[in-house]
Formats: structure tokens, C-alpha cells, sequence
């Protein structure tokens, strides 16, 4: 995936400017981490947790269905950059070309 620096900060922006800031970093090397949103004030606030009934490190449904909820947030930018294969933390990898909901495949 290699993805830039200028994209990375693209990202980074983009989620503090509508209120997704956490303290945990965003990236690790080039994989989006799922804790920096499951962390932020924005997502406590939303009771995000809740809604993908996430208790204790365990997913009560589909973590991809929250992966590509994450990824079509972003996809704006995603197709800015003409990304069509993305990784969110421990190596789960996506493609897509659109980067909407039902066009994004888990590798």
C-alpha cells in the first residue's frame, strides 16, 4: 500500500477537523489503527462502541463491518490518492476503487 506522508496527514487532519482526536497514534507504519476511533472522545461520546457491540476487546459482530464504515469515512480521500488496496491494524486488508460501503472486499 505504501502510503504517503502528505496522505497520512491528509487523514489525520481531515478526522481532527471533524472531531475524531485521541491521543493514540492514527498509524502504525502504514496500517490505520481501529483503537485511535474506538478511543476517541467523539466515539465515547457516540457510544460508537455500543453500536458495534464492542465489549472488552471482543467484537460482538463483524469488525468489518466497522472497518468499512472507517474506510468509506475516509474515502474521500482514499480516491484523492487513488488507493485501492488499504490495511487497518494486524494486517486486515482492503481494496476497493470507490471506497463505499458495499464495494470495499476484505483480502
Amino acid at each position: 500500500m505504501n502510503l504517503t506522508e502528505e496522505c497520512k496527514k491528509e487523514i489525520k487532519e481531515y478526522l481532527i477537523k471533524n472531531g475524531w482526536e485521541c491521543r493514540l497514534p492514527l498509524f502504525e507504519n502504514d496500517e490505520l489503527s481501529r483503537g485511535y476511533f474506538l478511543h476517541s472522545k467523539k466515539s465515547i461520546r457516540n457510544k460508537l462502541k455500543d453500536r458495534f457491540n464492542y465489549k472488552n476487546g471482543v467484537w460482538g459482530w463483524s469488525y468489518k463491518s466497522f472497518d468499512k464504515c472507517l474506510l468509506e469515512y475516509i474515502g474521500p480521500i482514499l480516491r484523492n490518492h487513488n488507493i485501492i488496496k488499504f490495511t487497518i491494524c494486524h494486517g486486515f486488508t482492503y481494496t476497493s476503487t470507490t471506497w463505499k460501503y458495499n464495494d470495499i472486499t476484505r483480502n
